[in-house]
């Protein structure tokens, strides 16, 4: 036996485990050392800027953006209802031939519109598309369509007509001329695959504005939590009503401020109510939904803001796990609990309703 030999090979495997370590160390070490920054970014998608502000270090605040960035660009492909070569503008030209596969994504998008469609008697309203089209609010053909115009689209608003296969993953319409429209839905969710990346990135934290959906994750550089301003409506973006510290959640908000035209002295808001055909008349000018579920979130935003005060808040009651702060058109201001007890109000012309 030689051990002389087995002594030499002890000892280069020692040395070796020794030089692996202190590599595997020193790589931490550098890991731990990277500074903190705070990056900020602007993209486009769904019709407007995408705001980032990102926490952590360099290298993973890139990362994050551009796997973000990217993110919202095929979904903004997907889902566009105003580009012809969107998914979407595909289904909605070949679904009342027949059943069109469509992305888990989508469908799961529709499945949660359908149902609040259903419970909310269309004050959501996935198939709301042909009704968009030809109000046109925030482009340069909008304009009030005749009455005659408004009532021959009703017909094709009907959720009843929406087909949706879960096992197949399919869309079918049961009359041509419907068609989809998932505004009301997409950036909510698009806010909430935002913090799935953060989360992947281990950023510290970020906060991600999606045209009208907020994505708030982790803390501010210095440690301390977000603090989160809602817009002032009557203030034409120049202003905040108040302000709430939050986090690891998102923020929708619907309102008559966001997208509009006036004709006539009159304003007429995108927010489309399909029982009329007009915008609804709801006594709401700012609804603000807070919830880890983003899609949800955005969704019920609309869905409570066409359904007025009365029937808005009554439809609340059965979502124990979202929070909200509801502003109406006498500047009152309605919240749930959580909300009511940490808002800071900074505008002295908004005041709390009744409990």
């Amino acid at each position: 036996m030689n051990v002389g030999g087995l002594g030499l090979l002890f000892y280069k495997k020692n040395w070796l485990l020794f030089i692996l370590t202190i590599t595997i160390w020193l790589s931490g070490c550098q890991m731990k050392t990277q500074p903190v920054v705070s990056v900020e970014h602007t993209g486009f998608a769904f019709g407007g800027l995408i705001q980032y502000t990102l926490i952590g270090s360099q290298e993973q605040c890139e990362k994050a953006f551009q796997e973000m960035n990217l993110m919202f660009q095929k979904l903004d492909a997907e889902f566009s209802a105003n580009s012809d070569t969107s998914i979407l503008s595909q289904v909605n030209a070949t679904a009342a031939t027949s059943p069109v596969p469509i992305s888990k994504t989508m469908l799961d998008l529709l499945l949660i519109s359908q149902d609040l469609a259903q419970k909310s008697n269309l004050a959501l309203n996935p198939v709301i598309g042909p009704l968009v089209k030809l109000w046109s609010i925030g482009f340069e053909t909008a304009r009030v369509p005749a009455p005659e115009e408004i009532t021959a689209v009703l017909n094709l608003l009907q959720i009843t007509g929406l087909r949706l296969d879960s096992a197949a993953v399919t869309v079918a319409f049961e009359t041509q001329g419907m068609a989809l429209d998932l505004g009301s839905i997409v950036k909510g969710y698009a806010a909430k695959e935002a913090l799935r990346v953060c989360q992947e990135h281990q950023l510290k934290g970020a906060l991600i504005s999606v045209n009208g959906n907020v994505a708030v994750y982790g803390s501010r550089s210095n440690g301390e939590s977000w603090n989160i301003g809602i817009v002032d409506p009557r203030s034409n973006g120049n202003g905040v009503v108040g302000s709430i510290t939050w986090k690891d959640s998102t923020i929708a908000t619907s309102g008559d401020y966001e997208r509009y035209f006036e004709q006539d002295g009159k304003r007429y808001h995108h927010l489309l109510d399909s029982s009329t055909g007009y915008p609804a008349e709801s006594e709401w000018i700012s609804v603000s939904i807070f919830s880890a579920e983003g899609a949800l979130a955005d969704a019920l935003s609309t869905t409570v803001f066409v359904l007025g005060k009365e029937k808005g808040l009554k439809f609340l009651e059965q979502y124990e796990d979202i929070d909200f702060l509801l502003i109406d058109h006498e500047l009152k201001m309605w919240a749930s609990p959580n909300i009511r007890e940490r808002f800071q109000v900074r505008n002295d012309s908004y005041h709390w309703g009744l409990k």
